[in-house]
């Protein structure tokens, strides 16, 4: 017998259950995908920054302000789509539709990234869990709308099931997305607002600066501006990213530290990151620390307990031989944010007076040349 005559003997025999399966595994896919961008949201918020940051249809079409109402939304929608389709009512009237078109909108935005900037980086569509290139994405979705037209043509649709229960059921999940989310970042504003203040205080300093150096140049008032304006060795010129970071662990004491005073270079790393450590064991070989400043800004993407995280951070020092001054990121906005256009760490950057003069992200275009002319 021919096999595709077997096939569709099979499906007819068994069409209920496939139609079943299929459902009920599609289902759980989109809480599963729904799950993965929620724990922890701060990572499914940047690749919604970084995708606005890229040309296309969602171009700036969100900010660090907004993205927190954005990245709520969508999660709770893809899992309230998740949890009605476990369920076999109003799907065709309904939810297979709305899945569907989700999905195109999706591919179409994959496409158009594809187009512009390759495939690559994270899509984003399962969170920091399951990193997907925008092509696997792409395949993933044809896979599940073949699946959903199959539930949609060959299904039974039940429409008993009163309409509130939905509504009920959709206000639920929105509280559950809000409640274990964490919302507890700072609005960018509040950023702009402290870089506003900062920028004064450091445009008031430089005029300080000129002024010092008119009045010791001026023969009658040397003594005067030594003792109204103290010369200041090092000038600020720009406030960095890192500008606030000023407490610091090093050989196991507490110290302070200026990042935006001369040239300093600034790691972000994970201590049990492969690729992280392979990058501080290559600057630790350079010896830049015993000439200028070097920092680790170190993340815990685990929420691992701070004494289990020190000896994860003791066996990183240890096994790249990079003893640099540190500190423990306090939090996974503060941490994504300071990625900047990396997908994950490391990241590193180098400083003079607060203005970035190199950036090296996740070990690509490592340029020892240019590091060793800028740190000695």
């Amino acid at each position: 017998m021919n096999p595709l005559i077997r096939l569709k003997q099979f499906e007819e025999k068994h069409r209920k259950r496939l139609t079943t399966f299929v459902r009920i595994f599609i289902g759980l896919l989109f809480i599963f995908s729904a799950i993965a961008k929620l724990f922890p949201i701060e990572i499914f918020e940047k690749q919604l920054i970084d995708i606005s940051k890229q040309p296309g249809l969602l171009f700036e079409f969100t900010n660090w302000c907004d993205v927190r109402w954005w990245s709520r939304t969508i999660i709770s929608i893809e899992l309230f789509i998740g949890i009605s389709l476990l369920a076999p009512y109003f799907l065709k009237r309904f939810f297979i539709p709305i899945s569907i078109l989700l999905l195109l909108a999706f591919i179409s935005h994959l496409v158009l990234q594809i187009n512009i900037t390759g495939n690559i980086g994270n899509c984003g569509c399962m969170g920091g869990w399951l990193p997907m290139t925008p092509l696997e994405a792409i395949i993933k979705n044809v896979i599940t709308i073949t699946l959903l037209i199959y539930v949609f043509s060959k299904g039974n649709d039940n429409e008993t099931l009163p309409i509130y229960f939905h509504i009920c059921g959709f206000t639920t999940v929105i509280l559950f997305t809000i409640l274990n989310s964490k919302w507890t970042e700072k609005c960018c504003c509040d950023d702009k607002k402290t870089t506003f203040f900062n920028e004064r205080i450091n445009l008031l300093e430089l005029k300080v600066d000129s002024l010092n150096l008119i009045l010791s140049n001026m023969h009658f008032s040397d003594s005067i501006s030594e003792n109204i304006f103290p010369p200041k060795h090092t000038t600020i010129t720009s406030i960095s990213e890192f500008h606030d970071f000023t407490n610091f662990v090093f050989n196991g004491e507490k110290i302070k530290s200026q990042i935006d005073l001369g040239v300093s270079m600034v790691i972000i790393a994970n201590p049990d990151c492969d690729h992280c450590q392979e990058l501080a064991s290559i600057i630790a070989k350079l010896k830049i620390g015993k000439t200028k400043k070097v920092f680790i800004l170190f993340f815990n993407p685990d929420e691992t307990e701070e004494e289990f995280l020190k000896k994860q951070i003791n066996s990183f020092i240890k096994t790249t031989s990079l003893n640099a001054p540190y500190t423990i990121l306090s939090s996974n906005l503060q941490y994504v944010k300071l990625l900047g256009n990396a997908i994950a760490p490391p990241r590193l950057v180098i400083l003079k007076n607060g203005t970035v003069q190199y950036e090296c992200i996740e070990n690509n275009d490592l340029n020892l040349n240019e590091i060793k002319k800028l740190m000695y």
